[in-house]
Protein backbone atom coordinates (compact mmCIF):
# COMPACT_ATOMS: atom_id res chain seq x y z
CA UNK A 1 0.00 0.00 0.00
CA UNK A 2 2.82 2.45 0.83
CA UNK A 3 3.60 3.15 -2.71
CA UNK A 4 -0.18 3.89 -3.58
CA UNK A 5 -0.29 6.08 -0.89
CA UNK A 6 2.67 8.28 -2.04
CA UNK A 7 1.09 8.80 -5.17
CA UNK A 8 -1.92 9.73 -3.90
CA UNK A 9 -0.90 11.75 -1.39
CA UNK A 10 1.32 13.28 -4.19
CA UNK A 11 -1.88 14.30 -6.54
CA UNK A 12 -3.18 16.31 -3.65
CA UNK A 13 -5.37 13.66 -1.76
CA UNK A 14 -5.44 13.50 1.58
CA UNK A 15 -5.01 9.83 2.21
CA UNK A 16 -4.94 7.82 5.92
CA UNK A 17 -4.23 3.92 5.78
CA UNK A 18 -4.67 2.16 8.98
CA UNK A 19 -3.94 -1.69 10.27
CA UNK A 20 -7.52 -2.90 11.39
CA UNK A 21 -7.59 -4.49 14.92
CA UNK A 22 -5.63 -8.11 14.47
CA UNK A 23 -3.68 -7.13 11.52
CA UNK A 24 -0.27 -5.57 10.41
CA UNK A 25 1.45 -3.24 13.51
CA UNK A 26 -2.30 -3.38 15.47
CA UNK A 27 -1.03 -6.20 16.98
CA UNK A 28 -2.48 -9.83 17.40
CA UNK A 29 -5.68 -8.96 18.83
CA UNK A 30 -8.81 -11.26 18.41
CA UNK A 31 -10.50 -12.14 15.30
CA UNK A 32 -13.03 -9.39 14.68
CA UNK A 33 -16.64 -9.30 12.89
CA UNK A 34 -16.51 -7.57 9.01
CA UNK A 35 -19.25 -5.21 10.96
CA UNK A 36 -16.62 -4.29 14.22
CA UNK A 37 -13.94 -3.57 11.20
CA UNK A 38 -16.08 -1.30 9.40
CA UNK A 39 -17.58 0.29 12.55
CA UNK A 40 -13.12 1.23 13.30
CA UNK A 41 -12.38 2.01 9.79
CA UNK A 42 -15.88 4.90 10.51
CA UNK A 43 -14.24 5.64 13.58
CA UNK A 44 -10.79 6.54 11.91
CA UNK A 45 -12.91 8.47 8.98
CA UNK A 46 -14.60 10.53 11.56
CA UNK A 47 -11.23 11.03 13.32
CA UNK A 48 -9.89 12.49 10.14
CA UNK A 49 -12.77 15.08 9.31
CA UNK A 50 -15.25 12.84 7.14
CA UNK A 51 -18.34 14.71 8.73
CA UNK A 52 -16.71 17.36 7.05
CA UNK A 53 -16.72 15.64 3.76
CA UNK A 54 -17.28 12.20 2.60
CA UNK A 55 -14.16 9.79 2.33
CA UNK A 56 -13.23 7.88 -0.98
CA UNK A 57 -12.43 3.98 0.13
CA UNK A 58 -10.48 1.72 -1.30
CA UNK A 59 -10.98 -1.81 0.03
CA UNK A 60 -8.89 -4.86 -0.81
CA UNK A 61 -9.77 -8.15 -0.40
CA UNK A 62 -11.25 -8.24 3.35
CA UNK A 63 -11.34 -5.18 2.96
CA UNK A 64 -13.82 -4.91 0.34
CA UNK A 65 -15.91 -6.28 2.87
CA UNK A 66 -15.29 -3.83 5.36
CA UNK A 67 -16.04 -1.25 2.69
CA UNK A 68 -19.32 -2.63 1.32
CA UNK A 69 -20.32 -2.80 5.21
CA UNK A 70 -19.24 0.79 5.65
CA UNK A 71 -20.85 2.05 3.03
CA UNK A 72 -23.99 0.81 3.94
CA UNK A 73 -23.62 1.75 7.67
CA UNK A 74 -22.84 4.98 6.80
CA UNK A 75 -23.59 6.34 3.00
CA UNK A 76 -23.60 10.11 3.86
CA UNK A 77 -19.93 9.51 5.04
CA UNK A 78 -18.87 7.69 2.07
CA UNK A 79 -18.15 9.39 -1.44
CA UNK A 80 -16.89 6.92 -3.21
CA UNK A 81 -15.67 3.15 -2.75
CA UNK A 82 -12.94 1.30 -5.01
CA UNK A 83 -13.49 -2.41 -3.98
CA UNK A 84 -10.44 -4.86 -4.99
CA UNK A 85 -10.15 -8.61 -5.21
CA UNK A 86 -13.52 -8.73 -2.90
CA UNK A 87 -16.82 -10.60 -2.90
CA UNK A 88 -20.28 -9.47 -1.74
CA UNK A 89 -20.19 -11.87 1.17
CA UNK A 90 -23.23 -13.25 2.72
CA UNK A 91 -25.25 -16.62 3.41
CA UNK A 92 -26.75 -15.94 -0.30
CA UNK A 93 -23.14 -15.28 -2.10
CA UNK A 94 -22.87 -17.51 -4.92
CA UNK A 95 -19.72 -20.03 -5.07
CA UNK A 96 -19.95 -21.06 -8.12
CA UNK A 97 -19.73 -17.82 -9.92
CA UNK A 98 -16.64 -16.83 -8.12
CA UNK A 99 -15.14 -20.25 -9.28
CA UNK A 100 -15.70 -19.01 -13.01
CA UNK A 101 -13.80 -17.20 -15.56
CA UNK A 102 -13.58 -13.75 -14.65
CA UNK A 103 -14.32 -12.82 -18.22
CA UNK A 104 -17.07 -15.51 -19.02
CA UNK A 105 -19.39 -13.57 -16.51
CA UNK A 106 -19.30 -10.54 -18.40
CA UNK A 107 -19.85 -12.12 -22.15
CA UNK A 108 -22.01 -9.37 -22.82
CA UNK A 109 -18.74 -6.85 -22.72
CA UNK A 110 -17.98 -5.56 -26.47
CA UNK A 111 -14.64 -4.28 -25.59
CA UNK A 112 -11.84 -6.65 -26.68
CA UNK A 113 -8.99 -4.41 -25.92
CA UNK A 114 -10.39 -4.72 -22.25
CA UNK A 115 -10.19 -8.19 -22.09
CA UNK A 116 -7.19 -8.67 -23.48
CA UNK A 117 -5.12 -5.51 -21.20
Amino acid sequence: WGSLVDRLGASGRRVVAFDPRGFGASGDGAAASVRTLSEDALAVARAVGSSEAPVDIIGWSLGGLVAQELCCAAPSEVRRAVLASTSPGGDDFDRELVSRDFFDVFDGWSDDATREG
